[in-house]
């Protein structure tokens, strides 16, 4: 949480690497960015994007759904690497 809500340089230089790695059974290589969510002071998401390191920030009305799956959408990283048909994982949202 450092890297994203601190903006510590060295703590997000970390990190990147650390998305990149491979992981699992079928060494997928590693991740395309990351979200957090902090309630503290108020409820906010972050973001970082692998690629370009830029950490993204959106407040989160308290106790809105609607504004929860809007900003999440806004953030969430662009997925950049290509991964193999039988590695790829369907997300659905439901309200």
């Amino acid at each position: 949480m450092r890297a994203l809500v601190n903006k510590d340089e060295a703590a997000k230089d970390k990190l990147n690497s650390i998305l990149k790695t491979p992981f699992g059974a079928d060494a997928i290589g590693g991740f395309d960015g990351i979200m957090v969510y902090t309630d503290k002071p108020s409820p906010r998401l972050y973001s970082m994007g692998i690629d370009d390191g830029v950490v993204k920030a959106a407040d989160i009305g308290k106790g809105e759904k609607e504004s929860l799956e809007a900003r999440f959408c806004e953030l969430i990283p662009v997925a950049k690497r290509k991964i193999p048909l039988r590695n790829q994982v369907r997300i659905r949202i439901t309200r």
